[in-house]
């Protein structure tokens, strides 16, 4: 490998790829450079995801190596032009006038390729897609045994999430088998959706593995829960009358709780319980004991209301609809009380565990 390139494109990529620090496999620590025309291919994997770019660059003599990914980086501090030599089991970084640097590298032959990839389009457009991850990703775990906890669940015209205390379900076209997208892997997926991006599905022996979004010459692989398996989320949303129904101003009713909150925290968890009360045209948001409250003003739909709520959850919701005006909606009572949070115009319903006081 021979070539000449800008060292902040090749830091950017290195930057933006998921190397890993450290593990018990070395070429996960490496990023894979491949020479292509007018430009090197910039891989890194960590066997969850993959990243891979394409920069500009002068190929005076093809190659394909694995260099080591944090040293390749550390050697592109302040920029400038670099080339880039391949010296046996090495990558010479070199800058002018007499800067020199030896990367150590291992063959592009020990590079992770997963096997029998079929890769179909998914049939999801993009900016739908975007939406809708922006919507439910809140509702989430980073870990748990319940591997729906801690991932996007997508079924047939839907993507969903739930911690086991809330939920947040919201409409997408798609009608593939379904997927669990792992929460780190929905993250790296959503800020790289764009307008023109296509987005794919890896299949193997006929269950979808992968999913992937292509923008050009970029790539982003995320492999999805082996195991597919989630509760039905659409028997999630309530179906039956509520027992009270309000319409508030969401930023008025995210004032009161960003006031109110601060005062109902247990002592023990953190958790922010609080009193909600519906008379007539106001809403009272309270500590336990009534003595730190705020007050709302609603439009509402049916009667006069008491329930226990998580403050926290409860703004979360709050947080990621783009509207003036939200409804919020009580079911049941005593340990099957429950919310639900929506907006008009909204393809997203979000729910809320009801709490005893």
């Amino acid at each position: 490998m021979r070539a000449t390139t800008d060292a902040s494109l090749l830091a950017a990529a290195l930057r933006d790829g998921v190397a890993q620090a450290k593990g018990i496999m070395p070429i996960l620590q490496h990023a894979r450079l491949r020479t292509v025309e007018d430009g090197i291919e910039v891989t890194t994997t960590d066997l969850e995801a993959l990243v891979q770019t394409v920069i500009p660059a002068t190929v005076t003599e093809h190659g394909d190596l694995c260099a080591d990914a944090s040293l390749l980086r550390a050697a592109m501090v302040t920029g400038g032009e670099i080339a880039l030599e391949q010296d046996g089991m090495s990558l010479l970084v070199r800058r002018k006038p007499r800067s020199r640097v030896k990367v150590l590298a291992l063959p592009a032959a020990e590079w992770p390729v997963p096997a029998n990839v079929e890769w179909q389009p998914a049939g999801i457009d993009p900016l739908e897609f975007a939406a809708a991850l922006e919507a439910v990703s809140y509702a989430t775990l980073s870990k748990d045994v319940r591997p729906y906890c801690s991932a996007i669940c997508i079924g047939k015209n839907f993507a969903a999430t739930t911690d086991g205390y809330r939920f947040a379900i919201a409409d997408i076209n798609f009608d593939r088998s379904l997927m669990m997208i792992p929460v780190r892997g929905a993250r790296l997926i959503r800020n790289r959706l764009g307008e023109k991006c296509s987005i794919k599905v890896g299949v193997i022996r006929g269950i979808t593995t992968w999913v992937a979004v292509e923008q050009g010459s970029d790539r982003l692989e995320v492999k999805l829960f082996p195991d597919a398996r989630f509760p039905d989320f659409p028997k999630y949303v309530p179906a039956e009358t509520p027992r009270s129904e309000i319409h508030a101003s969401r930023t008025g009713l995210r004032a009161a709780i960003e006031r109110v909150a601060p005062f109902c925290a247990a002592k023990d968890s953190g958790t922010r319980l609080a009193r909600m009360e519906v008379k007539g045209q106001s809403m009272l948001i309270s500590d336990r004991d009534g003595d730190n409250h705020d007050t709302v003003e609603v439009d509402p739909t049916s009667g006069n209301f008491t329930g226990g709520i998580n403050l926290t959850y409860l703004a979360d919701a709050l947080d990621v609809i783009d509207a003036a005006r939200v409804t919020v909606a009580a079911f049941g009572e005593g340990t099957t009380l429950r919310y639900t949070v929506r907006a008009e115009g909204h393809a997203a319903t979000h729910g809320i565990a009801g709490a005893v006081l």
